[in-house]
């Protein structure tokens, strides 16, 4: 039997419409000022849009719309909300 992999969620997976609450933020150079943005632990986002080029990507976080290039969502770890 094969072991089951876990693979970590970021905001850069998700769907329009998914919705999601922020579990941890990558070590990056980007960190503090993803935070001073409103990307915390804990925080609902919902991913609005996503440009037609797949680049970048539209959230509502804390009220307002966020735009996050894609190699920066992928530093924010998320879990679904159902």
């Amino acid at each position: 039997m094969q072991p089951v992999r876990w693979q970590a969620l970021t905001l850069g997976a998700l769907s329009p419409g998914d919705q999601a609450r922020i579990t941890g933020i990558a070590e990056h150079a980007l960190a503090i000022q993803l935070g001073e943005m409103g990307i915390l632990v804990g925080q609902q986002v919902e991913l609005l849009h996503v440009a037609p080029l797949g680049d970048p990507l539209a959230f509502r976080i804390l009220d307002y719309e966020l735009c996050l290039r894609r190699a920066e969502a992928s530093l924010v770890f998320v879990e679904r909300i159902a």
